[in-house]
């Protein structure tokens, strides 16, 4: 009985859990130029400030993590995990002033991890592995062609699959 009620309750299931991560990912390929603009405040006037040092921007972070959960793609664990790193970033700012080069924990894109773009106009290359399921939750491996990986974890909330997590 506890077999059909699972299959039954998974009939009902509106998306898959790679389809959420692709889903998402097309998402993010539309939106990512705008969405991490101003994450750090720094000295950006013409003539530079030496006592002026970076600092995240709490404000821009948090319309950053709001705009991630407001696509239903994205839980809110996913974005608590990025408060602690941005307020760990900030922490690190204030023990290590700096304000030349790129700010320190912000010289990649956070969703790819990466400077690069591992593919994202050929996610269709792309290929899943699962490789664990316990109750609703899901851990797959996103195998781009550019020798990319990702791992997410995702979880059935509803008749929806949202991510978690994202490691590289």
């Amino acid at each position: 009985v506890n077999s059909e009620t699972s299959n039954d309750s998974l009939s009902k299931v509106v998306s898959s859990p790679e389809s959420a991560i692709f889903n998402f990912l097309k998402w993010y390929d539309v939106h990512r130029y705008n969405l991490m603009d101003d994450l750090v405040l720094y000295n950006s006037s013409e003539t530079r400030d030496a006592s002026k040092f970076y600092a995240v921007n709490f404000v821009a972070t948090e319309k950053y993590l709001t705009t991630l959960t407001e696509t239903k793609m994205v839980s809110t664990k996913y974005a608590d995990k990025w408060r602690d790193y941005f307020k760990k970033c900030e922490q690190h700012f204030k023990e290590h002033p700096s304000n030349e080069g790129p700010p320190e924990g912000f010289d990649y894109d956070f969703i790819l991890f990466s400077q690069e773009d591992p593919g994202l106009k050929e996610l269709n290359k792309a290929k899943t592995e699962l490789v664990k399921r316990e109750g609703n939750s899901m851990q797959i491996v996103l195998h781009f062609p550019s020798d990319f990986h990702y791992k997410y974890q995702l979880r059935l909330v509803g008749n929806q699959w949202i991510i978690d997590d994202i490691e590289p």
